[in-house]
């Protein structure tokens, strides 16, 4: 019985002390990251955001603000619409942007159209990025989007982190 007791107490002291130096390790280990991304911000001429990837919402208001808190464009009027197949009908709905003139956004090249994908069905959020990124390290660096992550407000709300890129239709050479 006494072989028991003492294997019991030396088991927790050990967890004790084990205990104490993982918190120490743990306190010594904090530090501050910002995960702020850049926004795009738009505001439609009405609440709603399109409920169609046929039809074009004109003159929305958009602008975009760096990760800083920066406006790095001019409030704009852009025209917007759905995009999609089976993504379409999810909550967070990937979205068509036209320009009224070619503009680089957030240091993309000149375009006057982006998209907005969701990555609705990716938790991770890299799936196309990642993609992208493999693509350009071959052959096929010159027809693929480039893009950046952003995170979208639309009319003051936050709908999440979204991957601005350009079309890959107006990649084709």
């Amino acid at each position: 019985m006494k072989k028991k007791a003492f294997a019991t107490v030396v088991i927790l002291m050990f967890i004790i002390v084990f205990g104490f130096i993982v918190v120490d390790f743990y306190k010594s280990l904090r530090y501050e990251v910002n995960y702020a991304l850049p926004q795009v911000r738009i505001e439609f001429p009405y609440d709603a955001a399109p409920l169609s990837k046929d039809y074009w919402i004109e003159k929305c208001k958009a602008e975009v603000v760096d990760a800083d808190g920066i406006r790095r464009s001019a409030t704009m009027d852009v025209n917007v619409k759905g995009r999609g197949n089976s993504t379409f009908a999810k909550p967070k709905r990937p979205y068509n942007i036209k320009l009224d003139e070619p503009m680089s956004l957030l240091g993309l090249p000149p375009r006057k159209r982006y998209v907005l994908l969701a990555n609705f069905f990716d938790h991770s959020l890299m799936r196309h990025a990642l993609a992208f990124e493999v693509a350009r390290q071959t052959s096929l660096a010159s027809t693929t989007p480039q893009g950046c992550f952003v995170e979208l407000v639309v009319n003051d709300e936050s709908q999440g982190v979204y991957y601005l890129c350009e079309r890959a239709k107006d990649m084709v050479s």
